[in-house]
């Protein structure tokens, strides 16, 4: 269905330039035309689940997702950076 390609991206938004994270994928037939029916699939959808909110109500909405995600993004930088600095518990030994 298609080729990957492992390739470090000179701007790759998942960490920078050193981050091998990122996969180069190109579609053979099938799955070019497997990518473009997900892709209508998708804006089907998104135009079914938000066409009834006003313009007005969908930018409150999408900036609340944005102020969610900012917190929960923090609150797990948070956690990651007290995991950190804590060293492992050591199981208590009973005489």
């Amino acid at each position: 269905m298609c080729a990957t390609e492992r390739q470090a991206h000179r701007d790759a938004i998942l960490g920078g330039p050193a981050d091998r994270r990122a996969t180069l994928v190109t579609f053979a037939k099938y799955g070019e035309g497997t990518a473009k029916a997900l892709e209508q699939d998708h804006i089907e959808l998104a135009r079914k689940l938000f066409n009834a909110m006003s313009d007005t109500m969908f930018r409150g909405f999408t900036q609340g997702l944005d102020t969610l995600l900012e917190r929960l993004y923090e609150r797990l930088a948070e956690t990651e950076a007290q995991r950190s600095r804590k060293p492992p518990r050591k199981a208590a030994r009973t005489p």
